[in-house]
């Protein structure tokens, strides 16, 4: 009997640990299942926020209307399966970028609806890129000869000819194109060593730029360097010189009269000026609106600036910027950054610098960045022929850029990229394309991001 009662005993823990231990596993079984259901919820909510942005750029308030908000939210969202049945819900609070950044932090919390305790979050940084994501961009044939050296991608929506050497991919929109009498690749070279020349390889063909779809509305930027940059209207002579000033300042001067065309070229100096120097702040949204040509140099330090040539009317007019002298950052870390926007034309004249560095995101709308052919120095003088020309940045060119032509030009030519301009583009420039993901994690409990 005692035995019996023994054995009925130990059965009976047995059983008892046994069902413990189901229902344990249940519990843990439904914890684990909630708390994958939250993290799907959190990322929900993160990409569900990307496709906001897609179709709203500058929403960060999630329809609401709300302004000025730094973070903005929270947002709730519910989560429902295809019959309509709650799964749970998302809460987002999305913080917009800094001045001078596409960069957007969305940081998501996610609760399955049979939990609500049980949270798991999830943080992204998503930003819009630039134009600037290419050293060169052009929307025609594009040649580039063997003293050429690029550091940062290059496209052409036309064919492209490199004889340089480039150190970043070189792209084509088109498999084939008609060059020199016979038909080519989209990206190929005269050099008998392909390998040294593409040195990260080349893909054609590749989608093309939206060139119309990029070019900045120059309306738009006109009105925003009226109400809160600067807009400097027609000079009546032959432009402005803008020059940069070790720090956040500026000033200008009105250009008189511009040296003679030589070769039937531009040659693109100032040869006198009308008034005084006028000297004023970089303004607050970095935006000076020229409604002429101007020449633009000097140093800029911890600014971020757009320098715009547009005459009336604003989409046909036919207004230069003019780069003979070095324009420079203080800092290469990000800190500093200057676009240009011709509305034509940005033009390196017969006068310019032997040694010339340009550090700006340039945009040349309706024309090319180029140094016109001065033929030899027999017909133009000595200065036909310059040393080196830097450009740590990107060109954006309609038509075909070049700094050398025959026996005229730049002998050695560095194209640099610029990677802070790829999410931190100069202001008003244009991005491209959807927002990409920088930065993904998930915060854990008792962190933040």
């Amino acid at each position: 009997m005692i035995m019996t009662l023994v054995f009925v005993l130990i059965f009976v823990l047995i059983a008892t640990g046994l069902l413990n231990l189901v229902s344990y596993q249940q519990r843990l079984g439904a914890q684990q299942q909630a708390l994958m259901t939250a993290f799907e919820l959190a990322e929900a909510g993160t990409n569900y926020y990307r496709w906001h942005l897609a179709h709203d750029v500058e929403d960060y308030a999630d329809g609401t209307g709300a302004v000025g908000c730094n973070p903005c939210g929270p947002y709730v969202h519910e989560y429902t399966d295809p019959s309509g049945g709650v799964i749970g819900s998302f809460s987002l609070m999305v913080t917009p970028p800094e001045p001078g950044s596409t960069i957007v932090k969305v940081r998501a919390t996610g609760w399955a609806a049979d939990r609500p305790e049980t949270k798991r979050q999830v943080a992204v940084s998503i930003g819009q890129p630039s134009l600037a994501a290419y050293t060169t961009v052009v929307n025609s044939n594009l040649s580039y000869g063997s003293t050429a050296e690029t550091y940062g991608p290059v496209h052409s929506n036309g064919g492209v000819k490199f004889d340089g050497v480039a150190h970043n991919i070189v792209t084509s929109a088109l498999e084939q194109y008609w060059y020199g009498g016979a038909w080519r690749d989209g990206v190929w070279t005269s050099q008998p060593d392909e390998g040294a020349v593409f040195l990260a390889g080349t893909s054609f063909p590749v989608p093309a730029v939206d060139f119309a779809g990029f070019t900045q509305d120059l309306n738009t930027m006109e009105s925003a360097a009226s109400s809160d940059g600067v807009l400097l209207n027609p000079s009546g002579y032959a432009g402005y010189h803008v020059q940069f000033q070790t720090g956040t300042t500026f000033r200008y001067r009105i250009v008189a009269t511009k040296t003679a065309d030589c070769n039937g070229q531009p040659t693109g100096g100032i040869q006198s000026y009308a008034g005084d120097w006028l000297n004023l702040p970089i303004p607050d949204n970095g935006l000076i609106f020229v409604k002429d040509d101007v020449w633009v140099d000097g140093t800029i330090d911890q600014s971020r600036t757009t320098v715009v040539a547009a005459r009336e009317p604003l989409d046909t007019g036919t207004a230069n910027i003019y780069l003979n002298t070095d324009l420079l950052y203080t800092s290469k870390a990000g800190a500093d950054v200057i676009g240009l926007i011709a509305q034509n034309n940005v033009i390196i004249g017969l006068y310019s610098e032997d040694d010339l560095e340009l550090d700006a995101i340039i945009i040349a709308k309706n024309g090319r960045r180029y140094r016109p052919d001065y033929g030899s120095i027999f017909q133009c003088g000595a200065t036909v022929v310059r040393d080196a020309f830097t450009l740590y940045g990107s060109t954006i060119s309609n038509l075909t850029p070049y700094m050398s032509s025959g026996s005229s030009g730049y002998s050695i030519r560095d194209y640099i990229y610029d990677p802070n301009t790829l999410y931190a583009p100069p202001p008003f420039f244009p991005t491209t394309g959807e927002y990409d993901v920088i930065l993904w994690e998930e915060v854990l409990a008792g962190e933040s991001s």
